[in-house]
């Protein structure tokens, strides 16, 4: 996929200058005026992508991931926009025997306002297994090497649009990424809109050659560009106690997905309804000067290929420390 650098980049100028701003909000408090906000934590990732019968009739299904033992990253936050950015952490050679060599980047944009958030983030891995490959080829054995695509790439990027109904009671900056402070417990309803794109491709069929008669459909699927619109809606709410937390935040949206991929000499373009969620539970310390947050997070997309389904998942652990300056 080739991202256009121009164009993000503006884009991040742009929303920076949207909100330079104070927050100001009854059961929350922003950050103080020109102190940023410091993060560095750990992230326990794992991406699926995932090629199955949606009836569960062809077995078995053709479980792709990463090698990745996790992420460290950095993050700050000022002036109602912040930066995360996560690296990928090497595995041991005697690892990668088994499971391949993955590398990856996670850059994640955030532009926070009382009423407005937006999200632009994008995550890329090369290089991946097939965790069920004992399932797929029998003469794998014990801790034999799985089925490993050193050649396959998977690339994300997308923007997201919170609106917040109830920002008096709630705020998403606070609770989420502790830039700012939630005084008392309180919850919101909000507006949901996003736009994204998948991108998968590989140097030949996904489809292993010992499963091909149970994907006959697409057994020459190698990847494609997937782009969805979304609308939605969404509830959050915040448990506080002096400066402890819980809070916990659930998707839904559906709209539109365009598709481009190629079996063979057969190119396919065409749009379909498409849907998909998200949830986020995160709890923690968030104090005058210190903070400290765990956090869950799951997101799921389907992808209709023919008569079988694409799911690209991605559910992670992370923990953050950090500082109010």
């Amino acid at each position: 996929m080739i991202i256009n650098k121009p164009v993000c980049f503006c884009t991040f100028v742009f929303m920076t200058l949207l909100c330079k701003e104070a927050l100001f909000a009854s059961n929350w408090t922003a950050p103080r005026e020109n102190a940023p906000t410091l993060k560095m934590g750990i992230v326990g990732s794992s991406f699926s992508l995932d090629i199955e019968d949606p009836d569960g009739k062809s077995k078995p299904p053709i479980q792709f991931r990463p090698n990745t033992m996790g992420r460290i990253a950095i993050g700050m936050e000022y002036l109602g926009a912040g930066l995360t950015i996560g690296f990928t952490q090497d595995s041991t050679q005697e690892n990668q025997t088994r499971y391949g060599k993955t590398t990856g980047i996670d850059y994640q944009f955030r532009f926070l306002r009382e009423e407005n958030s937006f999200d632009l983030f994008y995550q890329k891995y090369s290089g991946f297994y097939i965790a069920n490959s004992k399932d797929i080829d029998s003469t794998i054995q014990g801790n034999d090497p799985l089925i490993q695509r050193a050649d396959l790439h998977s690339e994300h990027l997308g923007l997201q649009y919170y609106r917040t109904l109830n920002p008096e009671n709630l705020s998403l900056a606070a609770c989420f990424d502790q830039s700012g402070w939630q005084k008392e417990s309180g919850g919101s309803w909000f507006l949901y809109s996003a736009f994204d794109q998948h991108h998968i491709d590989s140097e030949s069929s996904l489809i292993p050659s010992q499963v091909s008669s149970s994907y006959s459909s697409i057994q020459e699927f190698q990847g494609g560009n997937f782009t969805s619109a979304k609308l939605g809606f969404g509830g959050a709410y915040v448990f506080v106690y002096n400066h402890f937390y819980v809070a916990g935040k659930l998707i839904i949206a559906g709209g539109q997905q365009k598709q481009s991929y190629s079996l063979g000499t057969e190119n396919i373009n065409r749009i379909i309804p498409t849907a998909g969620g998200n949830a986020k539970i995160s709890f923690g310390y968030n104090g005058d000067s210190f903070f400290s947050s765990f956090n869950l997070f799951n997101d799921t997309t389907d992808i209709t290929l023919r008569d079988r389904r694409l799911r690209l998942g991605t559910l992670e652990l992370s923990l953050f420390l950090g500082l109010h300056l």
